[in-house]
């Protein structure tokens, strides 16, 4: 369990973006997690409740959106590269406080704000951008644990370069000052901080840089369910006997 103690009176939220398919079928959601401190030491005195930071009902100052509103103008930055397979009025972000024992349920399951997935042409569902982000080097850690990363997708066609069936320069520019700017947004306030976590060292981290590669990552649980089949038998009585004979080989 995260302790909040040791988080200097912060609270760990984990907040689950679920990208709901038109499909309508529970495994073709596709899923993206992200981490966040609120700083309930400080919000408390305020009559600010951690609720009102995720959901932005209260006046925050710079944040007029709250994290749920700014999460979700991270995913209409980038919505033209996403596949219209996705319903947008159906996606949702499941919110947990992670200083609450295991297993853990939502404390918020809150729509996302409209956004439009534009893009036309969809390719399979198992594509996706590769959207990494880290925090400062520190002596004696290993870097693989201050490094976290999110798959973007399913994408439509328009993120790919049709020459080598990598992700567009365009795509990649596009999606990198999406999380620029939320990041940006993320400093600006005073009361919550996007981050990343170690679940080994069971400590959340500062992000200070990111980057989103070419190459494109295959999220093989994101595989759509069957909806139809065609099938083929073969004739009885035609073809090779069973067991087959020995043609001297």
């Amino acid at each position: 369990m995260w302790d909040r103690d040791t988080l200097g009176g912060m609270t760990l939220y984990r907040a689950q973006v679920h990208l709901v398919a038109d499909s309508g079928i529970s495994a073709d959601i596709a899923m993206n997690t992200f981490h966040f401190d609120i700083d309930s030491a400080t919000i408390l005195p305020l009559s600010i409740s951690d609720e009102d930071v995720i959901t932005g009902q209260r006046d925050l100052g710079l944040d007029e959106n709250g994290i749920n509103g700014d999460l979700s103008d991270l995913y209409s930055t980038c919505s033209e590269y996403f596949a219209s397979q996705i319903n947008p009025g159906a996606s949702h972000i499941k919110w947990f406080d992670l200083s609450q024992p295991s297993p853990r349920y939502p404390v918020l399951d809150l729509p996302m704000d409209s956004f439009t997935a534009t893009g036309t042409t969809s390719i399979p569902s198992e594509v996706a951008v590769t959207c990494s982000f880290s925090g400062a080097e520190e002596a004696g850690v290993n870097m693989a644990r201050r490094r976290n990363r999110t798959f973007l997708g399913p994408l439509s066609v328009s993120c790919i370069e049709q020459s080598n069936g990598r992700i567009k320069s365009t795509a990649r520019s596009t999606i990198a000052g999406a999380f620029e700017n939320f990041a940006f947004n993320s400093f600006d306030q005073s009361f919550w901080e996007w981050v990343g976590v170690s679940p080994t060292d069971q400590v959340a981290w500062r992000i200070i840089q990111g980057w989103v590669d070419d190459a494109p990552d295959t999220q093989r649980r994101r595989g759509v369910s069957p909806l139809s089949r065609s099938s083929w038998q073969q004739p009885a009585g035609v073809g090779i006997p069973f067991p087959f004979p020995d043609l001297g080989n």
